[in-house]
């Protein structure tokens, strides 16, 4: 494929939407190139689970048996809310947003080498191309992932080329209920139970931000009160927790919850709460076989090895929750989710050298 053939090819997908839980144009997008070019993919059922419009699709190169393939590449289709049409612009070696909107670079650019790789290199391998990550990774929890895949590789990332996620922390999200009892505020004001006295005291007490070295605790949401007049008896606080061990995860989580207990308890109301664990945390050693195995690919394509360790998630914390080894890679999918989203040819050409080399073999 030539440097103009993949421009036209990553344009075309930019030019499609598909934000998440609406990926049907863009899945229809992928299974029709793929039937072009004589590859097999097969899209999954898995929108019947996730509440989205298509599934997830696996995709195979010319040749391969899927029955043998170890090795799977992953990026999702989802991107976030592009606006109500693109508007690509050319700076350069650079693609990029001709507007105050994101242009979708994440994913369409691992999706684009995806299928370049597809067309161009057979090899033991599969390719996934994922729905709904952007919202909390629902596609890949639905993917049926191959028998006999040993190590994941997923193309997501907007470092330079060369970097990998080696470890990331997990998250839990949380919704406090604050139940007191209402009163008016000029004529009774002693005999209401203020839920935002509770939620204030609470939040106040608790070490937002990041307290320790690798946790943090955020308070995103707060719905409470009618009017002025009135002491207001429900609230709803909505926030997170994250940390790189699931041990220190459920301290901080307790931690959080004790806090809002004590206050709801100390002004005469009572609490309740929910939880969602939206992706665990993932560590890999320098010298396991999937950080040597892409050390050794970073290093034959000309460049230098990064990894580090990402206080986000991606569908890899998903496949690594299921024993499968996963790592992240960086493609270099600059500035994601902003107006300044882009990405420079020049190190796509970069992240291509490392797919390519992590295709050859297993």
């Amino acid at each position: 494929m030539t440097d103009s053939a993949f421009c036209k090819l990553l344009t075309d997908l930019l030019n499609v939407n598909g934000h998440s839980k609406d990926e049907r144009r863009i899945a229809d997008f992928i299974l029709k190139y793929c039937k072009t070019n004589g590859i097999e993919a097969r899209e999954d059922k898995s929108a019947s689970k996730t509440g989205g419009n298509a599934g997830n699709i696996l995709a195979w190169p010319k040749g391969v048996n899927p029955d043998k393939v170890k090795t799977m590449f992953a990026s999702h289709m989802d991107t976030v809310d592009v606006g109500p049409s693109r508007k690509l612009k050319f700076s350069g070696s650079r693609i990029e947003s001709a507007s105050e909107w994101p242009i979708g670079i994440d994913n369409r650019l691992g999706n684009a080498l995806m299928l370049r790789l597809l067309t161009e290199k057979p090899g033991n391998y599969v390719c996934a191309f994922t729905t709904q990550e952007e919202i909390g990774m629902f596609g890949a929890e639905e993917l049926a992932v191959p028998k006999n895949i040993k190590q994941i590789f997923n193309l997501d990332g907007s470092q330079e080329p060369g970097h990998f996620v080696l470890s990331t922390v997990g998250c839990v999200t949380f919704k406090v209920t604050l139940t007191g009892q209402s009163s008016h505020a000029g004529i009774a004001p002693n005999e209401g139970k203020s839920v935002i006295a509770m939620a204030s005291k609470a939040i106040a007490e608790l070490p937002l931000g990041m307290p320790g070295n690798d946790e943090s605790i955020n308070i995103g949401v707060i719905n409470a009160g009618t009017r002025s007049n009135v002491i207001p008896s429900k609230a709803e606080i909505i926030g997170e927790v994250r940390a790189g061990s699931l041990k220190k995860t459920e301290q901080v989580v307790k931690k959080v919850m004790d806090t809002f207990k004590k206050w709801a308890k100390k002004y005469g109301g009572s609490m309740s709460w929910q939880r969602e664990d939206m992706f665990k945390p993932y560590l890999h050693k320098a010298t396991s076989p999937i950080a040597q195995r892409s050390i050794k690919a970073i290093k034959s394509s000309g460049l230098v090895p990064r990894y580090n360790h990402y206080r986000g998630g991606s569908d890899a914390n998903v496949f690594n929750n299921r024993g499968i080894d996963s790592v992240n890679l960086s493609i270099a999918a600059r500035n994601p989710h902003s107006p300044k989203e882009h990405a420079d040819f020049k190190e796509i050409a970069k992240a291509w050298k490392i797919v390519e080399a992590l295709s050859i073999g297993d």
